[in-house]
Parts: structure tokens; C-alpha cells; sequence
């Protein structure tokens, strides 16, 4: 019986901008943008949602040699690192702390790292929360898990302004209740031990007065031993 296994197809479309083809049971697609040959997998092995996303991209492209792309289209398929470095230089000049700065970086990264996200696309809501209940289920208080959100949401909505996506993918996200999550509670004093408080501000002072003149006394008679 003959093998009837097929591991490479294309298909050819005359006047397309966008050529689709196989390798093993997934369809990709290859064009030209920019002067630069692209090979770019679609993840599906269904040829009619194949066909769907390179009309996409066949729709894009078609766009940019007219001179309509829009900004949303140039930003989409640049890095998630490009994105996040020119976050940075904006805070910066907005006269965010470096304390800030490092802080909402250095947790925005931890979530790409988690969520595998690579372009501005693979960004989302469900990532985020999976992501925050993941550091809940490390014990992370209440006011931690809220720095971490705040700095998604941050990300987020420069994203929209700068108009590097349409929608903010953390729109969603919402702040934990810090006063239900307070480790140390606390309480009002003891008369015994306001009185405790009241005697130590008191006295402490006069402890340590009496201890460094003590000090200073040994020291002079060391020093007039050691002279003589």
C-alpha cells in the first residue's frame, strides 16, 4: 500500500502577496516585507484557518505599500524586549525614581519570562492573573501582589498611548484587599506597656550618657598608665 503521508505542500495563489505552505501536519506562511525574505509559522493544521491568517497578512502588507499602515500594525510584530526598553526611557524621562524604575522592569519581566510572551500580541489578561495567583500560592502578601499588577497595568496602558496595541491586555487586573492580608496587626498599648515605653524614653538616655563617661574615664586612665 503506497505511503500517503504528505510531509511538505504549497499553494499557490497568482497575485499573492503571501505564499502558504506545509512542513509535516503544520501550514506557515512566506513573504516578502521590508526587502526581506519571512518564513513565519502559522500553528495550525487546518488549511482553512491557514488561508484566514495569511489573508491577514496578506491584508497588512497590502496596506503598507499604499502608505495606510497603521502604527498599531508596525508595533505588533516587534519584540516584547523593544517594547519594554522603550518603556523604560519613557518613565525615565518622565521622572519616575530609579527605585520605580527597576522595580516595575524588573517585575514586568519576571511575567514575560512566565507567560513565554514574545511579541505585544501574546499579552493577556488570563497570563496576568495566572501569574499573580502564582506568587499568592508563594505567600506573597497582599501589597506585593498589588505592585506586581500595578506594574502590568502601567505597561498596559502605555502601551495604548503610545498606540502599540488597541486594547490594554491588563485592563482587567484588580487590586488586592492589603487590609484583609495585614501580617502584623496592630493594637493599642497595655497601660503597663505604655508605662514600660514611657520609662525607657526617659531613662535611655541617661544610661547612655552614664556609659560613654564611663568609657571616656577608662580610657584616660589607660592612657595615663601607658604614659607613665
Amino acid at each position: 500500500m503506497p505511503n500517503m503521508t504528505t510531509k511538505s505542500a504549497t499553494v499557490r495563489d497568482t497575485g499573492s502577496l503571501v505564499q502558504l505552505y506545509r512542513r509535516g501536519s503544520t501550514w506557515g506562511a512566506a513573504f516578502t516585507e521590508d526587502g526581506k525574505r519571512v518564513r513565519r509559522t502559522l500553528g495550525t493544521p487546518h488549511v482553512g484557518d491557514a488561508r484566514m491568517l495569511t489573508a491577514k497578512i496578506e491584508e497588512r502588507l497590502r496596506r503598507k505599500m499604499v502608505g495606510i499602515e497603521d502604527a498599531t500594525t508596525v508595533h505588533v510584530s516587534r519584540a516584547i524586549a523593544d517594547h519594554v526598553a522603550d518603556f523604560r526611557v519613557t518613565m525615565e524621562a518622565r521622572g519616575v525614581t530609579v527605585l520605580h524604575v527597576r522595580r516595575t522592569i524588573a517585575y514586568l519581566e519576571d511575567f514575560l519570562g512566565f507567560s513565554h510572551s514574545k511579541t505585544i500580541a501574546d499579552l493577556d489578561l488570563a497570563s496576568a492573573s495566572r501569574w499573580l495567583e502564582e506568587g499568592k500560592a508563594r505567600d506573597f502578601s497582599a501589597r506585593t501582589l498589588n505592585l506586581r499588577a500595578q506594574s502590568l497595568r502601567a505597561f498596559g496602558r502605555w502601551a495604548v498611548e503610545t498606540r502599540r496595541t488597541v486594547h490594554d491586555p491588563f485592563l482587567g487586573l484588580k487590586r488586592r484587599n492589603v487590609e484583609a492580608d495585614r501580617r502584623r496587626v496592630r493594637r493599642a498599648l497595655s497601660p503597663a506597656e505604655l508605662a514600660r515605653l514611657l520609662e525607657a524614653a526617659r531613662t535611655r538616655p541617661l544610661v547612655d550618657a552614664e556609659a560613654r563617661a564611663e568609657e571616656e574615664a577608662n580610657t584616660r586612665e589607660t592612657n595615663g598608665h601607658g604614659s607613665g
